[in-house]
């Protein structure tokens, strides 16, 4: 069941990407991107040994987020797909939580200096185009995606492995799409834009998952 899960997974992924080129119908978007969670939750269970109830959550959130983010014009499907990954990131944290070690003082000090210099940079990057109204929501989202990288790499130092750098890495990217996302909404749409924003969200939950899945875990 892992490989038939894999390759439906992948083959989604492509068709989905496929859709979200310059020109190419929206039709097909619709019906692929609601397969990739469910379809990537299907390798996460089937790969794991001890599959985790923070990550199910994270997946099924992230379902849902990507559902409502079909339609992000409108205003109350974008608030409601933000609220889903703000609760998809939340999971996320609280399963780090559960492994992560003890790291140095050292190392925390300079990771927390790395991600709030990073985190006020996309803000000063950003927040000239967000409407006020949105500013305290993404605001929020931001703290929450930054949170659940930083216990990332705060989980990789304690628990050194390659599963855990791909974990790592995929945090990176999911911070990367999002941040496109927020441009793409707020700011303005570019050729390549969809594109970009699945590309890198795909292989950040992809890289996310696979990576927690052959580290294994608990239910919480």
């Amino acid at each position: 069941m892992q490989l038939v899960f894999i390759i439906l997974f992948v083959a989604a992924s492509l068709l989905h990407l496929y859709s979200r080129l310059p020109e190419k119908g929206s039709r097909l978007a619709v019906i692929t991107k609601p397969l990739l969670m469910p379809l990537l939750l299907g390798c996460y269970l089937t790969v794991c040994e001890q599959p985790a109830l923070t990550v199910y959550l994270a997946m099924i959130f992230s379902f849902i987020g990507d559902v409502f983010l079909l339609y992000p014009e409108r205003k109350i499907t974008r608030l409601l797909g933000f609220s889903s990954f703000f609760l998809a990131q939340i999971s996320y944290i609280v399963h780090y939580i559960g492994l992560v070690g003890a790291p140095g003082k050292t190392i925390i000090i300079l990771a927390v200096i790395c991600y709030v210099s990073a985190y006020l940079i996309s803000c000063l990057i950003l927040f000239p185009n967000i409407p006020k109204k949105w500013k305290i929501p993404v605001s929020i989202y931001m703290l929450a995606i930054s949170g659940m990288s930083f216990m990332a790499l705060m989980t990789f130092f304690t628990r050194f492995s390659n599963w855990m750098g791909l974990a790592l890495f995929g945090s990176g990217m999911f911070i990367c799409s999002d941040f496109i996302l927020c441009m793409e909404i707020f700011k303005e749409k570019t050729r390549y834009g969809n594109f970009i924003v699945m590309l890198t969200y795909i292989v950040a939950q992809a890289a996310i998952v696979f990576g927690l899945a052959n580290i294994g875990g608990l239910f919480y």
